[in-house]
């Protein structure tokens, strides 16, 4: 399987990539980018790199050489600033996405399309709108939600992060929705009091606005390329593996026309099945609130 990576000159483009490429699944990536100097040094950088680890080669790549290949990651947005919250980066994110779906319209419809750029929930929407695209074939990147309840679970109780299995479903954003009726420590269904679910909420809630606060001119290029690797992987190598994406629904979990946080199962054409989850009435109205919060997003940028 061939990846193409639209911004494979920032941080994260780059990023995602050389983790993926380093799990010797892929048979080739393509980094576009506008910046094309950088781009270039990546693709020089990478390449020889993964050379002594991987049979994976990396180029540079335009949209008349996309026609080829399968999956699609775009990461090029508008770089991220101390605002505290992704929904600013809307407008901005929305232009240009836009631009490079009319410049994919033009390909075969076979291609999957991972979608990694801010606020995700609504730019998968537009992404579908734009391209056409079946909505399966559509993978937003919330991971990185799930992974920090889990981290954050690790943290309050003082035990390894991977002996916790946990899930957020909802927006990525302010209103996930961390499933405290589904902690797991080694297999084993755990209850976390009033006093650890506070501290595990005050951990995940304010990471976003902590780490803008720094004012570093960064994304999570490391967390967020880790996560999205573990996606490209189970894509290409056709796993079957259940991992939360943004998918939109279309009557799961009572829901239509939105992309929300949900566990999904990954293949080589993209979601094979979207898992829906039994909810506690709390979580339902968790995201019942983050669903109508997207639709309220989409609802902006339509009128």
């Amino acid at each position: 399987m061939k990846l193409a990576v639209i911004g494979g000159a920032g941080l994260l483009g780059s990023t995602a990539a050389f983790c993926a490429g380093g799990m010797d699944v892929l048979e080739e990536i393509r980094l576009l980018d506008i910046r094309e100097n950088m781009t270039m040094s990546h693709v020089m950088d990478m390449d020889q790199a993964l050379s002594s680890c991987s049979r994976t080669k990396v180029t540079k790549g335009d949209y008349k050489r996309l026609e080829d290949c399968e999956l699609i990651l775009i990461t090029a947005s508008v770089p991220e600033t101390g605002t505290g919250t992704r929904d600013s980066y809307l407008q901005a994110n929305r232009d240009i996405v836009t631009e490079i779906c009319s410049k994919l319209r033009g390909l075969n419809q076979n291609h999957v399309i991972i979608n990694a750029v801010n606020p995700v929930d609504v730019i998968n929407v537009v992404i579908q709108d734009c391209t056409g695209l079946g909505r399966r074939q559509i993978i937003g990147f919330s991971a990185n939600d799930t992974l920090r309840l889990k981290w954050a679970v690790a943290k309050v109780l003082n035990i390894g992060a991977d002996r916790v299995d946990a899930i957020c479903l909802g927006e990525h954003g302010e209103k996930t929705v961390p499933l405290f009726s589904r902690i797991f420590i080694d297999q084993k269904y755990v209850r976390l009091d009033a006093r650890q679910k506070e501290a595990v909420l005050l951990e995940t809630r304010s990471w976003f606005s902590r780490y803008q606060a720094l004012q570093s001119g960064r994304t999570s290029g490391w967390t967020s390329g880790v996560q999205l690797a573990r996606i490209i992987a189970a894509i290409a190598s056709d796993s079957g593996q259940v991992l939360p994406c943004s998918v939109i629904l279309d009557g799961e979990y009572g829901y239509r026309a939105v992309s929300v946080g949900v566990p999904a199962r990954l293949g080589a054409r993209g979601i094979t099945e979207i898992m829906e989850l039994a909810l506690s009435g709390e979580e339902q109205g968790q995201l019942d609130g983050a669903v109508k919060k997207i639709h309220s997003l989409l609802q902006s940028i339509r009128n």
